[in-house]
């Protein structure tokens, strides 16, 4: 696992948390939403796994402006953890439910292998609970609200009997 600096904490910050949903992967859960004691979202990452089998994670607080951002394509996922709420992210090994060695790390002092490109937006299709985080956070997604970012404008300037030339939500998330 990788070093990282940062300042311990006695505890994790997070307490009494609710367990929303899995967003990403359906292979392998690497991003799981929950709902903090003040219902605000509290995104947890997997972001490495040491010799011995501890998984180490990334918790951070979003508002539901970025998250909602993030899920129409207007916000990058690195830029959604960029964004974490008082710039807080910690990081922490073991489980959600015991975690151990939490430490508050700043955002430019995580490795690079921690974060995603910074062309990597969300995608609906590797989404798993996506309808089940909306309600829960009472977010609402209109179909004219999806951005086309560069990446699926370049796929709709190709001629392809796959993708078609009309913004379709369900065909560019």
């Amino acid at each position: 696992m990788k070093n990282l600096t940062g300042i311990k904490l006695k505890s994790f910050p997070f307490s009494n948390l609710e367990r929303i949903g899995i967003l990403l992967y359906p292979e392998y859960p690497t991003t799981v939403l929950y709902k903090t004691e003040q219902r605000s979202p509290l995104v947890i990452e997997w972001v490495d796994c040491s010799e011995q089998n501890i998984d180490r994670f990334l918790a951070y607080e979003c508002s539901t402006t970025n998250l909602l951002q993030f899920f129409n394509g207007s916000l990058s996922h690195k830029n959604l953890i960029r964004s974490a709420t008082k710039n807080l992210i910690v990081s922490f090994e073991g489980e959600v439910s015991s975690p151990v060695n939490p430490r508050i790390v700043h955002f430019e002092d995580l490795p690079i292998d921690y974060l995603p490109h910074e062309d990597v937006f969300f995608n609906k299709r590797e989404a798993v609970e996506y309808d089940k985080i909306l309600r829960s956070f009472n977010l609402q997604i209109e179909a004219d609200d999806y951005k086309i970012n560069d990446a699926h404008q370049a796929l709709l300037a190709e001629p392809s009997p796959i993708y078609s030339k009309r913004k379709d939500p369900d065909l560019l998330s």
